[in-house]
């Protein structure tokens, strides 16, 4: 059976937004001391989620079809050609379809950007 996944993520001033410092707040108002751990927004994190689920569904079920679509965002690309529809303030980052190592390079090298120096 092939199956067909399709991560929508919205890209918001919240979504965006880096995760508070609040978050690591201990109960009692003292914070702990842990190691530092990259903060990332939500939307970040929905990615690496979908990047990850890619990977994994690669190898266990290779024929399945992903996509990954961002909605709420200032760009817009969607179905470039394909017909005279518009869905502004959508971006297709990964068509609807089997995933392939270029593919999935593409979502690293957007994840590697985001990055903090």
């Amino acid at each position: 059976m092939k199956d067909a996944t399709l991560f929508a993520i919205e890209i918001s001033n919240s979504m965006i937004a880096p995760a508070d410092e609040d978050d690591d707040d201990a109960p009692g108002g003292s914070k702990k001391k842990k190691n530092k751990k990259p903060r990332y927004s939500s939307a970040e994190a929905a990615l690496r989620c979908a990047e990850a689920i890619l990977k994994n569904r690669i190898i266990s079920t290779p024929n399945d079809m992903m996509g990954i679509l961002l909605f709420g965002t200032e760009q817009t690309k969607y179905g470039e050609g394909s017909s005279n529809i518009s869905y502004p303030n959508c971006y297709l980052l990964m068509d609807l379809d089997i995933p392939d190592a270029p593919s999935i390079k593409e979502l690293k090298y957007l994840l590697d950007s985001m990055l903090p120096p």
